[in-house]
């Protein structure tokens, strides 16, 4: 969801019976505790702006999502776009981070990079959409690819048994 009435997304939550919500658009903490479900709570880094700049702001929106018991999520953000652009975060800042913050990685990770990413980074979870997706050859949009996303798998899985052998 990305900044949708906080009604319309706890209806869809109970008519669903979702466990869990990932809010990608800028709701502030007022907003998250109308939620009737936890959360996972993007917070995206505009490879635009100076790492100077960005820096604190990112790490003020971490600990205060994290304070309220919020997930974390980490992923590349310009502006008007909420995901799903395969634009790839700053694994620099995002390694930097993680050594404070406890949150999964997004933003552009494909079966050929995931492993690099989680060994970089080390976060504590992964996300990928355009990173598993192909062009529909029927309808020219765009689709899951299920090879794509067996391979995403296997690739994590690979990264998470040698870090579990170290």
């Amino acid at each position: 969801f990305a900044d949708q009435p906080a009604p319309y997304v706890n209806e869809v939550i109970s008519k669903l019976g979702l466990d869990a919500v990932q809010l990608c658009g800028d709701e502030g903490l007022g907003y998250c505790g109308e939620m009737i479900a936890p959360i996972y709570k993007v917070v995206g880094i505009d490879a635009t702006v100076p790492r100077s700049v960005i820096l604190p702001k990112i790490m003020i929106l971490l600990q205060r999502h994290s304070l309220a018991g919020h997930g974390l999520v980490l992923d590349a953000r310009s502006e008007g776009e909420y995901g799903g652009t395969g634009s790839k975060v700053d694994w620099d800042l995002a390694s930097e981070l993680s050594t404070s913050f406890k949150f999964s990685l997004a933003g552009g990770l494909t079966p050929d990079n995931v492993e690099e990413a989680v060994r970089k980074v080390k976060p504590f979870g992964v996300d990928t959409s355009s990173g598993v997706e192909m062009i529909d050859t029927v309808t020219g949009g765009r689709a899951k690819d299920p090879s794509k996303i067996r391979s995403f798998i296997t690739a994590v899985r690979d990264v998470d048994e040698y870090r579990a052998s170290r």
